[in-house]
């Protein structure tokens, strides 16, 4: 599998994992340091991010893609864009957004992980 390959790759587990509340393979995918800057602004690091999750802050039904692209690419970090229409219940607030996620990621050794991921409507 390419780097491009990769990349593509682990957005969509990011969405399938997000969707299914599987936050152990999320987690995974995720750097120690890892932050998502929600529509909001509001900045939440992976610890707190995966908690939402699990206990039902944020639950999030589908996650439709319509798009995706990568933007940067080297060897060892990669910027990529996807656009997908989300179904989601944030803290009681239950929509579908159409949802740009721009992913940083980073490979160490063998595995990219991703650094942050800013969220904006599109």
């Amino acid at each position: 599998m390419t780097n491009r390959e990769e990349i593509i790759n682990i957005y969509r587990q990011h969405n399938e994992y997000m969707v299914d509340g599987n936050i152990v393979k999320l987690g995974n995918l995720l750097d120690d340091n890892f932050y998502l800057a929600h529509m909001s602004g509001m900045k939440q690091n992976k610890v707190k991010w995966l908690d939402e999750i699990e206990t039902g802050g944020m639950n999030y039904y589908s996650s439709t893609e319509e798009h995706v692209d990568i933007i940067e690419l080297t060897h060892n970090s990669a910027v990529l864009v996807g656009q997908s229409r989300v179904d989601a219940d944030i803290h009681g607030l239950r929509n579908t957004w159409s949802l740009e996620l721009t992913l940083h990621l980073e490979k160490n050794v063998d595995q990219w992980k991703i650094l942050y991921i800013t969220a904006k409507p599109y």
